[in-house]
């Protein structure tokens, strides 16, 4: 009984599954709807735009290898996509508490 019970939760819980995958997305959807950044930081400088490029770029290796090394060995344009995508959203969320910032 156990062993089909595990085996009906691997089945929910893939990315065949359409509603996990509104799950994952509604998820990730409100942790970054509920940063509240706009008090601890409005007191500092902006950065640079080749800071944030820079780190951005540095993001973007180490995601992507990361990716690369534990997940998708054999796949690495899978893990290159993956590493976009999580940069892509880091960048952002970095973008916008920039946008936050003094301009002194």
């Amino acid at each position: 009984m156990a062993r089909l019970a595990k085996n009906n939760l691997q089945k929910a819980f893939t990315y065949d599954n359409p509603l996990y995958i509104v799950l994952m997305i509604a998820v990730f959807t409100m942790i970054i709807l509920s940063v509240n950044v706009s008090t601890p930081i409005e007191d500092k400088p902006k950065r640079s735009w080749r800071y944030l490029g820079l780190w951005a770029l540095i993001e973007l290796i180490g995601f992507t290898a990361l990716f690369y090394f534990l997940i998708a060995i054999n796949q690495p344009f899978i893990s290159l996509i993956a590493g976009i995508a999580l940069t892509t959203v880091t960048s952002g969320i970095m973008l916008y508490s920039n946008h936050l910032r003094d301009r002194d």
